[in-house]
Formats: C-alpha cells, sequence, structure tokens
C-alpha cells in the first residue's frame, strides 16, 4: 500500500520544524526538542486527555535510586488488573508527559491500572540500567497492588519501540528469576535485534520518521563497550531460550525499518511454543500508535491492542462506572 497522505504531511510538518537530525544533537537537546514537538503536535494528533478516578506520582525504590512511576486508575472501587507501560524514545528520549495520553486511553480502554514507568535513560544510564529499572518497577506493582486497586495476579506488560523492546525483556527476567507472574506481553513495532541485521533496516533507512542513522545514534548511546550486541536483554531475537515467555501481541508498520525483526521475533516465539497474535499496518511508519485523533489506523491499532489485552486480562465485557 501507498504510504498514508497524511502520514506524508506529517512527515512534511516534521522536516520543516527540525533544524537539524537527532542524532546530530547532545541527548538533552533532542529529548528538549522531542518534548516541545509532541506539546505542540499534541492538539491535532492525538485525543483530549481521557479523565481518570485518579492519576498518582510516585518513586519504586531502589537500593541505589528511585524510579519514578505515574500511576492511572480509570475507576473507583474496584480492582483491575495491572498494565505496566514502558515507552519509546531509543532508551534516549520519551518521558512520562510524553506518554501520559496514550496511557490514559489504555487505561480506559482496557479496564485496567495503567502504569508508566520512567527508567533510566542512555547514555547518562547505560544498557542494563533500563531493562533492570522496567523489571523492578514490575516487581514494585506486583508486590503494592492493594496499594492501587491492581491485581497482581493478572498483570501485563506493553511498550513501543524501544518500550517494546523493555516489556519483552521484563518477561524474559521474570521467567528466569522466578517472578513476578506476567499474563501478556504488548509489543508495539518493538526493536529486538541491535545487529541490524535485516533487510527492512536498508529499505527503509530513510524518509520514513525513523531512519538508520538515527537507529544506530540511539544504540551508540545505549550499548555500553563491553555489551554483546546479541545479549538476549539488549536484542531478544538472539535469544536461543523464548520459552515459557506470556502469550504475545506484535504490531508492526509497513513503513519501518523495524518491520522485519518485529515479524521475525513473531515467528521466533511461535516457534518456542509461545501464543502470538500478529498484525501489520499498511501505509503507515513508526511511531504511528499514538496518533489516534489524527490517523484512524492508529484508532484502529489502539482498540484491537486493548481487545487482546481485555481478552487476556478477563476484563472484556466488564461494565464499569465512570470515574
Amino acid at each position: 500500500m501507498a504510504l498514508h497522505l497524511r502520514v506524508k504531511f506529517l512527515l512534511w510538518t516534521l522536516k520543516q520544524t527540525r533544524k537539524k537530525e537527532v542524532e546530530e544533537m547532545e541527548p538533552q537537546e533532542a529529548r528538549d526538542y522531542n518534548e516541545k514537538f509532541v506539546r505542540s503536535m499534541n492538539p491535532i494528533i492525538e485525543y483530549p486527555p481521557v479523565e481518570m478516578h485518579k492519576v498518582s506520582d510516585r518513586f519504586v525504590k531502589t537500593p541505589d535510586h528511585d524510579i519514578p512511576v505515574r500511576v492511572y486508575q480509570p475507576f473507583a472501587h474496584t480492582k483491575l488488573p495491572i498494565l505496566l507501560y514502558f515507552h519509546g524514545g531509543g532508551f534516549v528520549l520519551g518521558s512520562l508527559n510524553i506518554s501520559d495520553r496514550i496511557c490514559r486511553r489504555l487505561a480506559k480502554l482496557t479496564r485496567s491500572v495503567v502504569i508508566s514507568v520512567d527508567y533510566r535513560l542512555a547514555p547518562e544510564h547505560k544498557f542494563p540500567a533500563a531493562p533492570e529499572d522496567c523489571y523492578a518497577a514490575t516487581l514494585w506493582a506486583a508486590e503494592n497492588a492493594e496499594s492501587f486497586l491492581g491485581d497482581p495476579k493478572r498483570m501485563a506488560v506493553m511498550g513501543d519501540s524501544a518500550g517494546g523492546n523493555l516489556a519483552t525483556v521484563v518477561c524474559m527476567m521474570a521467567r528466569d528469576r522466578q517472578g513476578p507472574s506476567i499474563a501478556y506481553q504488548a509489543l508495539i513495532y518493538p526493536t529486538t535485534d541491535g545487529t541490524f541485521s535485516f533487510p527492512s533496516v536498508d529499505k527503509w533507512a530513510e524518509g520514513y520518521l525513523l531512519t538508520k542513522n538515527m537507529m544506530t545514534w540511539f544504540l551508540d548511546q545505549y550499548r555500553d563497550v563491553d555489551t554483546d550486541p546479541k545479549d538476549p536483554y539488549f536484542s531478544p531475537f538472539w535469544s536461543d531460550n523464548l520459552a515459557g515467555l506470556p502469550p504475545a501481541l506484535i504490531l508492526t508498520a509497513e513503513y519501518d525499518p523495524l518491520i522485519d525483526e518485529g515479524l521475525a521475533y513473531a515467528e521466533k516465539l511461535k516457534a518456542a511454543g509461545v501464543p502470538v497474535q500478529y498484525k501489520m499496518y499498511p501505509g503507515m511508519i513508526h511511531a504511528f500508535f499514538p496518533l489516534s485523533r489524527y490517523l484512524k489506523a492508529a484508532r484502529q491499532a489502539q482498540e484491537w491492542t486493548a481487545h487482546e489485552l481485555r481478552q487476556a486480562l478477563g476484563t472484556d465485557g466488564l461494565v464499569l462506572a465512570e470515574a
């Protein structure tokens, strides 16, 4: 399918506003630009923030640092499943504020308590800081579920792009470290291969938002000099043991350098006996998922993802009072 016309216009708009490429910026400069651009575009690309019963900022305490998390409770007086959300941004960009609107929508659509995790970013914090933070937040959610009316027996993880990587790595850690129990993983155009071994990395290397140069810059910030690029916690595709992971949803976009590795990871999970739901969205680019006000495909992708999560977490058909 041809690139969607609205996507073309969005790419043109981005080109007019960006004075230099992300990989030409310093990390904090790139973060500041990203935050400013998203704020300016939000009224056009995303629906207004969904009302919640309660939104609270908390901290997950570890021996050497605190991890900020934001807890979204969509309804009052009802114990709900827990959905851990790990934002994208190449392990360098992203924040609780950028993810706020999509987390609110997911909380209402999935009928779950959503916990957005502000994990440590590279290059200040190299691998494995990010996955360790996400795992620590997942443990915290299971252990503190009662404080936000969450059900630790019905817990899922979700992430987009780098966040998709972190979500499936957390599943590996939970399996390898004997807990907590995770019922489902939703991976939105995940990055699963840090070696750039798949053809789509070069096929869609330029002109479709996420570029090969940008991906190289992101991983250069994230990877320590001693990190094996095929370490399964760094590149989940290269794991030689995917058995025992929770059922997965994997969503990809047609014009995305990550499409091949997303599909390949889905097939490798299936080969290991993991149930997988896979869907590719034609005419779309990387990072289209949150753009529900601007793109019908984004609304459809959110609704499909939420439906699969409700099925997995037992909230499909559940009728609840408004916040």
